[in-house]
């Protein structure tokens, strides 16, 4: 469970519980072990490139991963890749094929977008939840267990001046399996991960293996 801490919440309304999946722990992992091989050691989970201040920089990292999808896109091969992160003085074959390697990506059209418009596709895709052969929905993330996911204020109304729970608590499971399911959803699209049956739940839709 990654834990926010109040003064960092946006909305300021107390700590923000993100429950961590197995894929989020594995990455984190990786991170870890090789932060340990190359010595660092400021704790930081994601530092910047000297190791020892938060990550940055965030523009020219965006700018790195469209030129990865668009090279993807583009199916690069290996050599064109390595001609690419090539630098200094490059025999005049490579700079022909960084050039032409340069030219496949830029002719892949991406459109603009924004860190933070993984909220959206985030949001969208849990509302949108399952659906049938014929594209109709048939289950969709609760909109208060979205909203305590993302850490929107939840929409109760006027009974929520009359509600003095512990949200975290309340909602710390339901958290947890919507993001459980959003990770095997997440995997499904990126890796064609497949997770067997679909089984329809009054909360939460789980998948047996």
């Amino acid at each position: 469970m990654l834990i926010v801490p109040a003064d960092r919440v946006k909305n300021r309304a107390g700590v923000h519980e993100v429950p961590l999946t197995e894929a989020a722990l594995d990455i984190l992992r990786e991170r870890r072990d090789a932060y340990d091989a190359l010595g660092l050691t400021s704790g930081l989970a994601l530092p910047s490139e000297t190791g020892d201040t938060p990550i940055s920089g965030w523009t020219k990292l965006r700018a790195k991963l469209d030129r990865a999808v668009r090279g993807e896109m583009a199916s690069l091969s290996e050599e064109e890749w390595r001609s690419i992160r090539a630098g200094g003085a490059l025999r005049p074959e490579t700079r022909q094929t960084k050039a032409e390697a340069l030219a496949k990506i830029e002719a892949i059209p991406i459109s603009r977008w924004r860190i933070h418009d993984l909220r959206h596709t985030f949001v969208t895709r849990c509302r949108d939840g399952e659906e049938n052969a014929a594209g109709e929905i048939t289950w969709s993330a609760p909109l208060d267990v979205l909203q305590a996911t993302v850490n929107h204020e939840i929409t109760a109304g006027v009974t929520q001046r009359y509600d003095h729970g512990d949200i975290q608590r309340r909602y710390r499971l339901r958290k947890r399996e919507l993001m459980e399911w959003w990770s095997r959803k997440l995997l499904n699209i990126v890796e064609g991960v497949q997770g067997g049956v679909v089984v329809n739940m009054p909360n939460v839709v789980h998948q047996r293996r």
